[in-house]
């Protein structure tokens, strides 16, 4: 990872982006002290993640009977 002080953000956002883009982060620092990171906004899951399906939008709908039926028993059909 590579480290930058916060001072020298502005003239090098350029840059920053470049190594973002490549899937590198960058640590920002003020005065040598870490202060936050620039990341991959398409960064891939890693560790307890990795492998792990997406959630769907809409998570209650492939169980929406099963739900209603806890809630108010089964359908009278």
């Amino acid at each position: 990872m590579k480290s930058m002080d916060i001072t020298e953000i502005t003239p090098q956002l350029n840059e920053i982006t470049k190594i973002t883009e490549q899937g590198e982060s960058v640590l920002i620092t003020i005065n040598g002290t870490p202060a936050f990171r620039a990341i991959p906004a398409n960064r891939k899951r890693i560790g307890l993640l990795a492998g792990m399906p997406p959630v769907p939008d809409d998570i209650k709908t492939p169980f929406a009977d099963e739900i209603e039926e806890m809630f108010y028993g089964k359908k009278n059909e």
